[in-house]
């Protein structure tokens, strides 16, 4: 089964809500992919920031990037800003 072990995110329990409950045709609102996402962009932020990754906005997995952090996406090499990551 696909689960997450963030238990710190108000939002992380709304990657498995179910939409149109009780119709005939529900379905998750988000799929796998997007909670394998989830799951891969929490660890690669803890990792870096040894703070936890949380969303900002809910169902938007990747509203956690925010401008404060652009600061860990810009890597420094022999004096030069490197765009890694770009979130714009």
């Amino acid at each position: 089964g696909v689960e997450i072990d963030d238990t710190t995110n108000p939002f992380a329990d709304g990657l498995f809500e179910v939409i149109n409950k009780g119709t005939g045709m529900e379905q998750m609102r988000h799929h796998t992919v997007e909670i394998a996402m989830y799951n891969l962009i929490s660890f690669m932020w803890e990792l870096e920031t040894g703070k936890p990754y949380e969303m900002a906005i809910k169902h938007n997995i990747f509203s956690g990037f925010g401008e404060g952090s652009r600061e860990s996406i810009i890597e420094e090499i022999d004096g030069k800003s490197n765009v890694i990551f770009d979130v714009s």
